[in-house]
């Protein structure tokens, strides 16, 4: 190499050391959204990381990599994850939104449960505390777009068990995954109101981060959303037709138009769930 290749050389890593320190000066900046909102990066709901499974015991894996939609690389260690898990992060990054990232981030056990719709029960915060203790032990390297995060998807949980308080510490690094086109904001009360149909949870999620849906082969959409479903023909005719007609009908319960079909194993979304439905005219 000459010296006029190893000088231009030298120049162009200085100027990319530079300009990762400069984003990462722009993404250390607290990010925010609406309290109707739970901002989630797209690589976490385009994937299997949250499962559409219901809770409960889980394998544990260990350095497994998980399918993903292009441009997303993701490799999982822990338990199993399902949506129940997905709801409870989500709230925890919605109450550290307006704080730096890194630093304690105080709630309570009754707010947590309050926010999540769930009654303060004895049963409630046992499980509560089990997933918080759960997502702390997860280890995930997640390359979204030009970063790749790789950490616990909660770095601290501790709690007083007199007072109820809880104390959550998230990774810095994770801000990385919440640029601008990175994540999605997704619709808490629909999602709540779908509680206990996780598929259905998952399709939510999953069309959210598109604003306008490709057609997905019923296959990929099974492999991506960790279905337990081993016959594709069940989970197609069964499992995915019923998510989607739940979505559809809580969807259109919040004024909103969700339309799918599902032609020669191919699912077409016409919209996801962002439009308001046209106002009905005045009954005369």
């Amino acid at each position: 190499m000459s010296e006029i290749d190893k000088k231009l050389t030298e120049i162009k890593a200085r100027a990319d050391r530079q300009l990762q320190e400069t984003l990462m000066k722009q993404l250390s900046l607290p990010f925010v959204w609406e309290d109707s909102k739970r901002g989630i990066p797209n690589g976490l709901l385009r994937s299997p990381v949250f499962a559409a499974t219901a809770r409960g015991d889980h394998p544990h894996v260990s350095r497994r990599p998980l399918p993903s939609v292009e441009g997303v690389d993701i490799v999982y260690t822990g338990i199993r994850l399902s949506q129940d898990y997905l709801t409870l992060w989500a709230q925890l990054i919605h109450v550290a939104r307006e704080q730096e990232l890194g630093t304690r981030c105080e709630t309570s056990t009754y707010k947590l449960l309050k926010a999540m719709r769930k009654s303060d029960s004895g049963k409630n915060r046992d499980i509560l505390y089990r997933m918080l203790a759960e997502l702390q032990a997860t280890a995930i390297e997640l390359t979204q777009g030009r970063y790749t995060y790789t950490g616990s998807l909660i770095e601290e949980a501790y709690r007083d068990n007199e007072s109820g308080k809880v104390v959550v510490v998230l990774n810095k690094k994770m801000v990385a995954l919440f640029q601008r086109d990175q994540f999605t904001k997704v619709s808490w009360d629909i999602r709540l109101s779908l509680t206990k149909k996780p598929m259905a949870q998952w399709l939510h999620s999953f069309y959210s981060t598109h604003d306008k849906p490709f057609a997905y082969k019923v296959e990929t959409l099974h492999r991506l959303c960790g279905s337990n479903d081993k016959s594709l023909k069940q989970f197609g005719e069964s499992t995915l037709l019923k998510g989607l007609e739940a979505l559809a009908e809580k969807t259109q319960e919040h004024g909103l138009y969700f339309g799918f079909s599902i032609v020669d194993g191919l699912v077409h979304v016409t919209h996801c769930a962002t439009t308001r439905l046209p106002n009905k005219p005045a009954s005369t």
